[in-house]
Order: C-alpha cells, then sequence, then structure tokens
C-alpha cells in the first residue's frame, strides 16, 4: 500500500529529517517541575479503506488534524485529557493502517496526541513496512518514553515550548503543525538509530559466527598444525585485533590459547587409553617436537606424559591381572 505525501508536506519533513542529522542546540526550559506524562501504543485502524479527511472527524471541542497527508500522519487537540480514549476510538474507524500512537499531556491544557502511520514510516526509513512491524518500534517509543522523563531531554524541552505557547498563539493551526512535524522528524531520528544499532548488531552476529565456523573447523584437525591468528583472520576476511577481540569476548582466552588446550586435552585423552606411545601422541595432535609438547603438557597438568602414559600402564596391567 502507498500513501501520496503532498509536495508541502514531503517538503516539510525531508527538511526537518536534514535539519536533526546536523547539530542541534539544546534549549534549555527552566521549570524545576516537569509533570509531563507521555503514554505510547501501536493501534490497528478499523477502516476498510483510506480515509482522506479526518479533519472532518467532530468529537466535544477535540480536534484532529492531518495536515494535508491523507491520513499518514495526524494530531488530535484535546481540552480534556479524558476525552482521549473515546475519541481515539472514534477516529479508529476511520484508519486503515497500523499507527504508532504517541499521547503527551502536562498538567493543564492543551493534550496533544499524534499519530503516524507505518506506511508513513516505511517512506522515510530504510526497511520496508513489513520489517517495521516488530520490535524495532517498540524499542523506539521505550527511548522516548525515558527521554520524556527527563526535564533536560530536547523531546520534553520542544514540548514545554509548546505547551507554554500554544494557546498565546494567533495561528495555532500552523503552530500545532510545526510541532507534529518535528515530533515525526525526531521520530524518524530515533528509528535510524535503532535500524543503525540493529544492522551494528547483525554484522557482529555474522562475524562472531564466522570466528566460532574456523575455530570449530581447527578443532576438527588438531592432528594438523595449527593455522595461525593471521592465517584465521584472513580466513575470516577481517584484521588480526578485530579476530582477536571477538575471539576473546566470546572465548575468554586468546586464540593461540584455546587451541593449545583442546590439543592437550586430547593428548590427555590419547595417552590415558594406553594405546599409543608419548611420541605417537606429540604428532597426532599436531606438535613437531616431544620435546615442546612435553614441557607444555607439564606447564597444564602439572605431569609429564610420560608420568601419565607409564601410570596408565601400571593400572592397566593392574587390571588385567598381569
Amino acid at each position: 500500500m502507498y500513501i501520496f505525501l503532498p509536495k508541502n508536506i514531503q517538503f516539510q519533513l525531508n527538511n526537518l529529517v536534514n535539519f536533526v542529522e546536523g547539530k542541534q542546540e539544546r534549549k534549555m526550559y527552566n521549570d524545576n517541575k516537569v509533570p509531563v506524562t507521555i503514554k505510547c501504543q501501536i493501534i490497528t485502524g478499523k477502516a476498510d479503506k483510506i480515509f482522506d479527511n479526518l479533519n472532518s472527524i467532530n468529537f466535544g471541542d477535540a480536534k484532529i488534524y492531518d495536515f494535508g497527508s491523507k491520513s499518514a500522519f495526524f494530531c488530535i487537540i484535546l481540552d480534556n485529557a479524558d476525552e482521549s480514549k473515546l475519541f481515539i476510538d472514534k477516529v479508529l474507524h476511520h484508519l486503515f493502517d497500523d499507527y504508532v500512537l504517541i499521547d503527551i499531556y502536562k498538567n493543564t491544557n492543551p493534550h496533544v496526541c499524534i499519530g503516524i502511520s507505518y506506511v508513513c514510516l516505511g517512506e522515510y526509513s530504510s526497511p520496508s513496512v513489513s520489517e517495521l512491524k516488530n520490535e524495532k518500534i517498540q524499542g523506539v517509543l521505550k527511548k522516548i518514553g525515558i527521554d520524556f522523563t527527563s526535564k533536560y531531554s530536547l523531546l520534553t524541552c520542544k514540548y514545554l515550548e509548546f505547551h507554554k505557547n500554544y494557546n498565546k498563539s494567533t495561528f495555532k493551526y500552523l503552530f500545532l503543525q510545526s510541532y507534529c512535524l518535528q515530533f515525526i522528524c525526531d521520530f524518524l531520528g530515533y528509528l535510524k538509530i535503532e535500524e543503525e544499532d540493529d544492522m551494528s548488531m547483525k554484522k557482529h552476529s555474522l562475524e562472531v559466527k564466522k570466528v566460532k565456523v574456523i575455530i570449530q573447523k581447527v578443532i576438527s584437525e588438531l592432528h594438523k598444525t595449527s593455522p595461525t591468528v593471521q592465517e584465521m583472520a584472513c580466513m575470516a576476511d577481517m584484521s588480526v585485533s578485530k579476530f582477536k577481540v571477538i575471539f576473546n569476548n566470546e572465548y575468554e582466552e586468546s586464540p593461540h590459547e584455546y587451541i593449545l588446550g583442546k590439543k592437550l586435552l586430547l593428548a590427555r585423552e590419547l595417552l590415558q587409553t594406553g594405546s599409543y606411545s608419548v611420541s605417537q601422541v606429540c604428532y597426532k595432535v599436531g606438535f613437531n617436537h616431544p620435546s615442546g609438547f612435553t614441557r607444555l603438557f607439564k606447564q597444564k597438568f602439572h605431569c609429564t606424559p610420560s608420568e601419565l602414559f607409564f601410570s596408565n600402564q601400571f593400572w592397566l596391567k593392574a587390571d588385567t591381572g598381569k
């Protein structure tokens, strides 16, 4: 489904998106008490087609404006916060898409409720509409809710400035439109950050998977001389330092320590079978020099391979009665 946004609305949103991506100076609002309440939810319209004249809906003193967006987004302004739920229930019958709905209100009027359709969000963000219908939106709503708890956050400052001047404004419609578009722009900014975080996590997961696949291959071939860290990093198509960092985070030791530990554990298991000599075991686990193998084995198990071998030979003979 595609919702056409008039050129003037597209122009305003695009300008605002470009603006928030740049540096912004926060305007502090000097108020020790900031009784701002915010309620975020996702609603599903009940209409079977797009209703392009939300402005015609009436309910008491409440007013709704879509600013020519043809229901892509809207803003409800109420004098009585208690009317909010009843009015939104009425509006649902005229909405076709899924919407993010954010109620923002102070202890005095006006009460503002902003609705943004998933299609609108899909127009100005990278994921498709279907991809938006998941935890990304919930993550954005959670962050917005947290930001509104701080009196120094950009969202809080903008709302308090709007709340302070709305009733004194001569052109209330334009003032409300300006605040609504700014809020949508800020929401898109939060969504962009959420997408970037998600992409970063996915990329990291793929890199971790690469490292694990390579290590599993090395462990399955312990009888061979192990590749160097540089060679494994090249296999993973990443730098040596990055490979080491990912490996250390996953296994809590260096690649060399991890692979060496696996080799020595396998060597101990082979020696305990009594079927192989120390030299045979040394070569079976990929060591080229028995002396180096003996030294490392003793460091880890506090006995030499020969001591373990003859100890097991003694007990094997005792068990067989020979």
